[in-house]
Order: structure tokens, then C-alpha cells, then sequence
């Protein structure tokens, strides 16, 4: 089972000299800052007179690397589990705990994922937590990611910030494709076992959406180990299976065959039919203990792709 603690709040943020940071942080003094945001937003670099006619104009300018610390506490913290910082949009980083460097991440597109594990002391109560946010130094400089253009170049820490304690087991990576035309879903996990080599059960639920929510209501169906739920013409399905996990990561990929009663609506952009796919992972122990769980889930639409000769074709159309 994973527990999450929210970490948006004020933090203490110190601007570096506008390179790319390779040391522990500057002795600077600290400003405080509200997260999530950016340097920008919240008043803090190089104020900026220029009034862009072509782009747009930050109102405060600031490249190089700013150190954003806090001190947080790890109740959940305990032999046996594991913890994760999460970082849903932001440059390039890399995080310290009490003074240990945990690693660093370079995606611009994807969340930043650290593992504290190894860093925290369960004895300690409270710790520091310094994450060092840069942007300079890109692997692939320009584009529209950093560009004034679009969104400036702007530096800080945006989307959730939470720390993750996971207990047996973690749902580390879930790519669902939808195949229309042969009605199935192509699953692929990405697991990680904290325990010893065990059976996991895998749970797949999905649920068309209805309004931007899935319905309710459930009518219980035991053929091919489905439920369906009905309500107003929408329908939902469960899937249930068993796989080996070794310890450490490993990968699960199936196929899950849709019921024939369950309705498929195509998606396109004029109706855009969505439906949620959420995966549950259930470690068993051997000892009669909890094991651990973890859920993750996935928004998708059915649709088909296709050429002929010079055209395209969304669901033969």
C-alpha cells in the first residue's frame, strides 16, 4: 500500500550565479518561496524592464540553479519500506537528503522520481530535504520547452510535490494501448518487489467515463472472471490474473480481451470517448502478512490509425 504526503508549502529557495550546480548549496542568504511556483512568479531574480512585443516577458528573470530546501518528517518510514520523491514538472534537478546526494533527472517532459530510501536515517526524526532545480546546462538546448515563445525559460517546481512510501510493492511504469478493431487492451507494468520472489495478483478494472467521471453501479457477471457494471448504457469490466515476480524490477506484459457485450466507442476528436483504466498489483505473503499493494491508473480512448496509399485514416474514416 503506498502513503503519500503532500509537500506544497513554503520552502526556503537560495539563487545560485547562474551556472549549473555541481556542490553542495551556496551560502546565500534564503528567501522563501511557496510550492508549487516558479522563481518568476513568486518576485525572485533580475527584475526585467523590457516589455516583449514578439514573445513574452517575465517579469523577473532568473538562469542558473536555485536550491529550494525544507525539513520534512517520515512517519511512514520503516524497515522493509521504500520512499519516493516525486517532482511532477519541472528542469533539471538533483535532490540531497541530510546532506546525501539521492541522484538527479534531466527529462523536461516527464516527472522526476528519486528514491530516499538509502538516504534516510529511521532513527532520525526530522530530516532536510535540498532539491537543486537548473535551468542552464540543457543535453538539448532551445526548443519550445524553453523557449519565450511558448512558455519562457522559467525555473522552479510546478504539479504535485509528494513523497510516496510503498510497502511490498510499486507500480513504477503503466502503458496501456488500446486496439479498437480487435477489442483488447495491451498492457504493459513496470514492477518493482521489495520483498522476496512471490505471486502477484493483477487487477485491471475499466470504465468508460461518462461527464469526465466513470459510473457507479455494479452488476456482478462470473463468466471469464468479469464483473460488468451497467448503469445509463455505460459499462465497466474487471480482469483479473496472477503473475511471478521476482525480487528487484521486473516487467509484466498481456493482452486483456474485452467481453462482447462491453461497449466500445470509438474516439475521435469531434467525440471524444474516454474511458479509465485502473491497475491494482497485490503482493501475497507466504507468512500470512500483508504483502503491499499499489495502484495506478491510466485515461484512454479507442482508436484505430491507418494509411492508403497517400491518406490517413482514424477508425477507417
Amino acid at each position: 500500500m503506498s502513503k503519500k504526503m503532500d509537500l506544497s508549502g513554503s520552502w526556503r529557495v537560495r539563487l545560485g550565479n547562474g551556472q549549473a550546480a555541481k556542490s553542495a548549496c551556496p551560502s546565500c542568504p534564503a528567501a522563501s518561496i511557496f510550492l508549487p511556483n516558479t522563481t518568476s512568479a513568486a518576485g525572485l531574480g533580475e527584475r526585467n524592464e523590457k516589455k516583449e512585443a514578439g514573445c513574452l516577458t517575465e517579469v523577473y528573470r532568473f538562469e542558473g540553479s536555485a536550491w529550494f530546501e525544507r525539513k520534512v518528517e517520515l512517519p511512514y518510514l520503516t524497515p522493509g519500506r521504500r520512499i519516493w520523491l516525486r517532482l511532477e514538472r519541472t528542469r533539471l534537478t538533483q535532490v540531497w537528503l541530510d546532506g546525501t546526494k539521492v541522484g538527479s533527472r534531466d527529462s523536461l517532459v516527464a516527472s522526476h522520481w528519486y528514491d530516499l530510501t538509502e538516504a534516510a536515517d529511521y532513527t532520525k526524526e526530522d530530516h532536510t530535504l535540498a532539491i537543486c532545480v537548473s535551468n542552464v546546462g540543457y543535453p538539448a538546448p532551445g526548443g519550445h520547452m524553453t523557449s519565450p515563445d511558448t512558455q519562457t525559460n522559467w525555473n522552479g517546481i510546478l504539479g504535485e510535490i509528494a513523497l510516496y512510501c510503498y510497502d511490498g510493492v510499486r507500480i513504477a511504469d503503466l502503458q496501456v494501448t488500446p486496439k479498437a478493431a480487435k477489442r483488447m487492451l495491451h498492457m504493459e507494468l513496470g514492477l518493482q518487489n521489495f520483498g522476496p520472489a512471490r505471486e502477484m495478483d493483477v487487477t485491471v478494472d475499466c470504465a468508460r467515463e461518462m461527464d469526465g467521471a466513470a459510473d457507479r453501479g455494479r452488476e456482478a457477471d462470473g463468466a471469464a472472471g468479469c464483473a460488468r457494471e451497467k448503469a445509463g448504457g455505460d459499462a465497466s469490466f474487471s480482469y483479473k490474473k496472477q503473475v511471478w515476480m521476482e525480487a528487484g524490477e521486473g516487467k509484466c506484459v498481456f493482452d486483456v480481451e474485452l467481453p462482447q457485450d462491453f461497449p466500445v466507442l470509438p474516439w475521435n476528436e469531434f467525440t471524444p470517448n474516454l474511458y479509465r483504466v485502473r491497475v491494482r498489483v497485490e503482493a501475497e505473503d507466504k507468512d500470512a502478512r500483508p504483502g503491499g499493494w499499489d495502484v495506478r491508473e491510466a485515461r484512454i480512448g479507442f482508436r484505430d490509425l491507418g494509411t492508403s496509399e497517400t491518406a490517413l485514416y482514424l477508425n477507417d474514416l
